[in-house]
């Protein structure tokens, strides 16, 4: 049910938030101070070969904090910071756990790059670049703990800028995973916003909302 690329492409969009050891400051910098506090929504889309086999897929994230809604290849995932659901409609099936901030599966755990998560990656370079057609920079990551499989990263940010209540910096449109099975993954990142006060949504999830045959494995 849950053996998904989805959590692992999460762990890629929420990077971006991430805390990270910089040299010096640059675009990635900028951009997590401009928008450490805001709730930010995008939409994802994805690529990888694994034995010769080609995945592809897309959803959708909106996050503020530890708390984070994603949806994406059949699977909903609701995390309020403490508690996280993940949701399958098509199978009714459902798994509620404990958000564990000290123990943290860096793939398994789409929220674990986010704000409470020290020196996780180091910036190791920052240069321009072409990007699907179009100018980028591009900033390389090695990341300093043990994070599933992640052998390093880049992020690239467009010439766009997105403007939030603390300010602006660089629109991310995309990153690239290289995990250490030699697996590429692609990502492209688009319709970023940021939402107001207004429009942010509750994040728990009502257990009680799911109809009576979903079986719902509790973890915590």
């Amino acid at each position: 049910m849950f053996r998904s690329p989805v959590n692992i492409l999460a762990s890629a969009c929420l990077m971006l938030t991430a805390s990270v050891s910089y040299a010096a400051e640059g675009v990635l910098e900028t951009f997590t101070e401009a928008f450490s506090s805001a709730c930010l929504a995008f939409d994802y889309t994805y690529g990888y070969e694994a034995s010769g086999v080609k995945f592809t897929g897309n959803g959708n994230i909106i996050l503020k904090g530890d708390s984070f809604i994603m949806k994406g290849d059949g699977l909903e995932i609701y995390c309020d910071g403490t508690v996280k659901w993940t949701v399958d409609r098509s199978a009714s099936e459902a798994v509620v756990e404990t958000f564990d901030g000290e123990n943290i599966d860096y793939l398994a755990n789409p929220a674990l790059l986010l704000g409470n998560v020290s020196q996780a990656f180091s910036v190791t370079s920052e240069k321009r670049v072409q990007y699907c057609g179009r100018n980028a920079t591009e900033v390389r990551l090695q990341p300093l703990t043990g994070i599933g499989g992640i052998e390093s990263a880049s992020i690239f940010f467009s010439d766009d800028l997105l403007k939030g209540a603390d300010g602006s910096a660089a629109m991310p449109v995309g990153a690239e995973l290289d995990m250490d099975d030699g697996t590429v993954i692609g990502l492209s990142l688009s319709s970023f916003s940021v939402l107001s006060e207004e429009d942010v949504p509750v994040f728990s999830f009502d257990g009680e909302s799911l109809g009576d045959g979903y079986i719902v494995t509790d973890l915590r």
